[in-house]
């Protein structure tokens, strides 16, 4: 989740906005934002509930009790559509912790690392969920230097929406330029809670079915998305 994090952090520096928001900052006249003072929103389209009961002997799982806020939220583990407002009772192991993605949200991820400073960024993983529309900015910079206070910085537009034949993911070019930046970026799109689809374009032109992520053109994984 790095540069959706990264991307929030520029958020904050710019905005005052934390990474970590409890519900009332943005439901402030809802009763229910303030009953739930566990769960917290993980920059703009994360919702977190975690388990702060004790867990049952037998079963290892704790029972958790999240409220909803407005609109269609997808719970990550199930793929479970909830429509806001309301509460959603889990239970959850002690290996997990409930989260919820807002529907329509544009997650910007990248390949697994061992530390920020490898920073691999390339492909750039955009993880689409079920919903109308939606988008996201995602931030960039060097990671080492101030030179992002003087400009030194690209932004990236995604924007995405379903559409009578399909889903259809716009990814924008980078505004703007920092020392070290990628000149070529690959992508990769996830689509979350999917079917699988007839066809896939890219730029009008047909893209080609592949065994699985390590070809070029589109893959089906029943598992994972």
């Amino acid at each position: 989740l790095l540069p959706y994090i990264y991307t929030a952090a520029r958020q904050c520096h710019d905005t005052g906005i934390p990474l970590c928001r409890p519900l009332y900052h943005l439901w402030p006249s809802r009763a229910e934002a303030y009953r739930h003072p566990g769960e917290y929103l993980f920059g703009d389209d994360m919702l977190v509930a975690p388990a702060v009961v004790p867990g049952n002997t037998g079963s290892g799982c704790a029972e958790v009790t999240a409220w909803i806020p407005p609109g269609e939220w997808v719970y990550e583990p199930s793929g479970r559509v909830y429509r806001g407002p309301t509460d959603a009772t889990l239970l959850a192991p002690l290996e997990d912790i409930p989260v919820f993605v807002r529907g329509g949200a544009a997650i910007a991820r990248q390949e697994p690392t061992r530390n920020t400073s490898e920073r691999p960024g390339n492909p750039l993983i955009i993880e689409v969920w079920p919903g109308s529309r939606g988008g996201t900015q995602v931030y960039e910079d060097d990671g080492e230097s101030t030179g992002y206070a003087s400009g030194a910085c690209a932004w990236t537009a995604v924007r995405q929406e379903a559409t009578a034949i399909g889903r259809r993911v716009v990814v924008g070019p980078a505004e703007g330029e920092y020392p070290g930046m990628p000149r070529r970026r690959t992508y990769e799109i996830h689509l979350r809670e999917s079917l699988p689809p007839d066809r896939v374009t890219v730029n009008g032109r047909t893209v080609p079915r592949a065994a699985d992520r390590r070809h070029r053109g589109w893959w089906y994984d029943p598992v994972s998305l």
